[in-house]
């Protein structure tokens, strides 16, 4: 890149600083030395009123999506230059950011100057517009890389329980692999000791930690505690937030946990919260910080009607209700805070010790035992003599264990460890005894060797006329040998959508589906147009195509015979798998299947029924559509096998016996 090229660089990302308030004109100067210095350029003469006429940064508003794409060009030539200069050691999307993310860090405001800035506006304005201000300085400082978040492909699928939201997340770019292995090989780093810290603000970032010398953060007090307000950097929907502790421990929700975001929606009316539940499988993908999302958006479940209105008796003005939903959930509104906190926590509270094994609800396994013995006499228990518990090793049969070692409520357990808790190192009953447990991160009592298995993902908001808002639903992480992801998990022909866990996001009815879905569904509809060839598995073994003796290095060759659907790559014409070619023998490395290591493998059912369903003459947009409705209603199914009580008889009926253990009366 030639130097003027660099230099205009450097002047257009000005122009654009000073366009979104990012810095001032009198600013303008020193930020052009510092980004000068950084690039290593020494500059020339520079005519910087031809920058200020440049039409793309004129206006603001409905100009603001160009001016971001008008950033991402820029930084893409700043990196250019980085790249062509050895200021980055890889040119690859990893070391990029890192760059990128340096360069926007001289230009974005300090913390002081924002927390003040926003404390301004919303002492003279409103929060409102507090948070609007912050929104914005946060997607123009390229925190939000709203160039990327705008490629996510998102729809929405009816159901019987309302619009269910799909989000295709192409935000987060592919790393590069020798990226992925410097990470790995990196020594673990204790500061910041994770991605949720406050000391990410304005943190350099590695390989394997991601730069934040634009991320931002406010200061707000929570059930007395210090805690910080800031922005996700993916925005998987409207203004969605972060609510973090300002210290890294584990999360936990409990009735202090409620009482935090309740403060959070009093301070923040116009935006939602919730929680992730705060144990494995059935929590998020962060669980040792504690943490809580929000923003401003109405979900899937927020719209969901009640199906059951109830009243408990000691709390008469909560209305209450079981909901119409796909999870398993209760609905809590009322004006008095008290009330709802007390009324909330009681269900909670009942529901960390329920028991139903009828509908597979064991809240406490016991550790020692091993948690596969437990599960293993759990579901295959039918006749015969009782083991004695812990004879020679074995597990008692399913039911015997709760009598046996654990315990059955919260008073049963007299410890101060967490053996009542969500997942974290202070017990749920710390808000009587102040009492810290002796373990972290585990979910376990080991004074009484048993692992919980029941949480609740809660969500709170106000509604227009004051009344608070709070939705529990119940979640249960329990495993067996033969549902090793958990028994309220996404079964094993789901996991081809939707493997990870099942979230807050995902609990409110919005799916947030892996990038490499989108290549994955184009490629399907390519299937279903009849543009690219049905896919042909082994009949034996279904894991190595039925390879035609005439294939040869530069492709399989249609007219010669069936093959198997491993031969396709982003060329479209040469369809092979050249991983599994041994180059020596011309012959097909058989230590690999390339099957398996095809895109569409874990497909392979769901095609067949699609092909089934739909045939192979459809539209490009006809095969768009039944996509897109197809993945909506694995979504539901996803959503449903989550569910603690099923959507049948015996289900609502586990249900109902709940409601009336917790004392309600419908």
């Amino acid at each position: 890149m030639r130097k003027s090229n660099i230099e205009d660089s450097i002047e257009c990302l000005l122009e654009y600083a000073i366009d979104t308030e990012l810095i001032e004109e009198a600013d303008r100067i020193q930020k052009r030395n510092e980004i000068a210095a950084l690039l290593g350029v020494e500059l020339g003469s520079v005519q910087t009123e031809a920058w200020r006429a440049l039409s793309i940064f004129s206006g603001s508003g409905a100009h603001n999506m160009d001016k971001y794409r008008a950033l991402s060009r820029i930084l893409g030539r700043i990196t250019d230059y980085a790249a062509e200069t050895g200021l980055i050691p890889r040119d690859t999307i990893t070391y990029r950011d890192l760059f990128d993310t340096r360069v926007m860090g001289l230009l974005t405001p300090r913390q002081s100057e924002v927390i003040r800035r926003f404390t301004e506006i919303r002492s003279n304005q409103s929060t409102e517009k507090a948070t609007e201000y912050f929104y914005s300085m946060c997607q123009a400082s390229n925190y939000i890389r709203t160039d990327r978040v705008r490629k996510n492909r998102k729809w929405s699928t009816p159901t019987e329980f309302g619009e269910l939201a799909i989000t295709v997340n192409l935000s987060k770019p592919e790393k590069d692999p020798r990226d992925i292995a410097e990470a790995a090989a990196a020594e673990e780093s204790q500061y910041p000791r994770c991605v949720l810290c406050v000391e990410n603000v304005g943190y350099t970032g590695t390989a394997s930690h991601p730069a934040r010398q634009n991320l931002r953060a406010i200061p707000v007090t929570l059930g007395n505690e210090p805690w910080y307000f800031q922005y996700s950097p993916y925005v998987y929907y409207n203004e969605h937030c972060i609510v973090l502790s300002e210290e890294h421990r584990p999360l936990v929700v409990d009735r202090a946990a409620l009482n935090r975001m309740l403060d959070f929606v009093d301070a923040f009316p116009h935006y939602f919260l919730g929680s992730n539940a705060g144990l494995p499988i059935v929590g998020g993908s962060i669980l040792n910080h504690d943490h809580y999302q929000g923003g401003r958006e109405t979900f899937p479940l927020d719209e969901a009607p009640f199906e059951r209105v109830m009243v408990h008796p000691d709390y008469p003005d909560i209305t209450a209700g079981t909901l119409k939903w796909c999870m398993s959930a209760i609905r809590l509104v009322g004006s008095d805070r008290k009330n709802l906190l007390g009324l909330a926590s009681l269900i909670m509270e009942k529901w960390h010790d329920y028991r139903d094994e009828s509908a597979g609800i064991v809240p406490y396994t016991p550790e020692s035992y091993g948690q596969d013995a437990v599960n293993k006499a759990d579901e295959t228990a039918q006749t015969g003599k009782p083991n004695e518990p812990g004879k020679n090793g074995e597990a008692p049969k399913a039911g015997e264990y709760d009598t046996a070692v654990v315990p059955e409520t919260r008073e049963a357990c007299k410890c101060d460890t967490d053996v009542a808790t969500e997942y974290g190192k202070i017990d749920r009953g710390n808000q009587y005894t102040g009492k810290q447990s002796k373990t972290a991160n585990t979910g376990r009592c080991n004074d009484h060797q048993v692992i919980r298995h029941n949480a609740i993902t809660p969500t709170v908001r106000r509604d227009p006329q004051g009344n608070y808002i709070v939705n529990l639903v119940f979640r249960n992480n329990r495993t067996t040998p033969s549902h090793p992801h958990g028994l309220f998990h996404p079964r094993p022909e789901l996991q081809h959508i939707k493997k990870e866990n099942i979230g807050v996001i995902e609990v409110m009815g919005m799916a947030i589906l892996p990038g490499r879905l989108q290549k994955e569904l184009d490629e399907i509809g390519k299937i279903l147009c009849g543009e690219a060839p049905v896919p042909v598995w082994d009949s034996q073994e279904g894991l190595t195509p039925a390879w035609n003796s005439k294939d040869t290095l530069e492709g399989p060759k249609q007219e010669d015979g069936p093959i198997g659907y491993a031969h396709l790559d982003n060329q479209g014409s040469k369809h092979y798998i050249r991983k599994n070619w041994d180059e020596k023998t011309k012959n097909q490395n058989p230590r690999v299947s390339p099957i398996r290591e095809h895109i569409l493998y874990k497909h392979r059912h769901w095609i067949a029924e699609l092909i089934s369903k739909y045939g192979t003459k459809l539209s490009p947009e006809q095969a768009q559509d039944i996509l897109r409705a197809e993945v909506g209603n694995r979504f539901l199914e996803v959503l449903l096998d989550a569910a603690v009580f099923k959507q049948d008889a015996q289900g609502r009926a586990a249900f109902q016996q709940f409601v009336n253990a917790c004392g309600f009366v419908c």
